[in-house]
């Protein structure tokens, strides 16, 4: 939430199509939202953020509310097209590469979380459940609450908090092991 106090005069200016406002917008936003991306194992994840931009742009006429709710509205849109993505990547699954062969954008989900954090982290987050990491993008990353991470995700609180609650315990087990054999 780094726009504050004036996210009200940000949104009715790109509600009207005020570039700065759009740029204000997705300065915010779009980091996490590639972030949430990539830990979910979007290979396109830059073309998913456009997407997801092209929807808000489609649609922020509807949008009233809050800098809060503004944020659970994009990751709401993000997630929907995450699982549009990887509908369309289990019905077309891309033929495997030859190892030896570096062929540009074609990164591993886990090659792309080293890339973008702290290599400790990323090699702990890798050892998380899809679901598991999912939910501390939402939480941590976009900075959900718990209950619109639950919105999101189509699940009730309690399970948020219950997946949440073993993620931080494997991270933290894995970042102590890491430590120990430094």
């Amino acid at each position: 939430m780094a726009i504050g106090l004036s996210f009200p005069s940000v949104l009715g200016a790109a509600q009207h199509g005020a570039e700065w406002a759009w740029q204000q917008l997705f300065d915010d936003l779009a980091p996490a939202v590639n972030g949430y991306a990539i830990s979910r194992g979007v290979r396109d994840h830059e073309d998913l953020v456009s997407e997801v931009f092209g929807e808000l742009a489609e649609r922020i006429r509807s949008f009233t509310g809050n800098e809060q709710g503004f944020r659970s509205w994009t990751f709401t849109i993000a997630h929907s097209r995450i699982v549009d993505h990887q509908r369309r990547q289990n019905r077309n699954p891309e033929v495997g590469i030859p190892d030896g062969l570096d062929i540009p954008g074609h990164d591993d989900p886990a090659d792309l979380l080293e890339q973008v954090l702290d290599p400790v982290l990323a090699a702990a987050l890798t050892r998380l459940t899809s679901d598991q990491r999912e939910t501390l993008m939402l939480r941590i990353v976009a900075g959900l609450t718990l209950e619109e991470t639950a919105e999101v995700t189509g699940r009730n609180v309690n399970a948020v908090k219950q997946i949440q609650f073993r993620a931080l315990q494997t991270l933290r087990r894995e970042i102590s092991r890491k430590a120990v054999t430094k």
